[in-house]
């Protein structure tokens, strides 16, 4: 992992001399209990007065709201937010990941699409798609924005 968050550190031009990464993972089933572990993250690493939090991820998603406080977590902190992808960041995933200030993938891992799905795992009809996509795309742009 050291190497890891050095590759990342060069890439984006971070003194590592005086960086503190705080790291955590999320591997499992995106629902409350890993809303909770992300909150109680954050605002460790906000307390420690970290410079990075480095996300391990590995998920095939899971449950919208979860998904939705975790991205909202990720926004609201003034630390960068990195995501290391060890094999899978499907659905609920891809949303997390999208919200993080940089993706890194390992060789042969995916990203994958984000589609709401009622609570027996069945799409949801375009109009709900829709509008979280408009939704999410708001927010994205406006954290990216240089107005922002």
């Amino acid at each position: 992992i050291l190497l890891l968050v050095s590759t990342f550190l060069k890439a984006d031009n971070y003194d590592s001399a005086v960086l503190k990464v705080y790291t955590f993972d999320i591997k499992e089933m995106i629902a409350k209990p890993v809303w909770r572990t992300t909150k109680m993250a954050i605002e460790q690493a906000e307390k420690e007065n970290a410079g990075l939090i480095l996300i391990q991820m590995n998920t095939y998603g899971g449950l919208l709201d979860a998904a939705d406080s975790i991205r909202t977590k990720i926004l609201d902190t003034h630390i960068p937010v990195y995501v290391f992808i060890d094999k899978n960041a499907a659905s609920a995933g891809a949303l997390i990941s999208i919200a993080c200030d940089s993706i890194y993938m390992a060789p042969g891992s995916s990203i994958g699409a984000a589609t709401v799905v009622n609570q027996s795992g069945e799409q949801m009809p375009d109009k709900y798609q829709r509008s979280e996509e408009r939704r999410v795309g708001k927010e994205c742009r406006s954290r990216w924005s240089p107005y922002h």
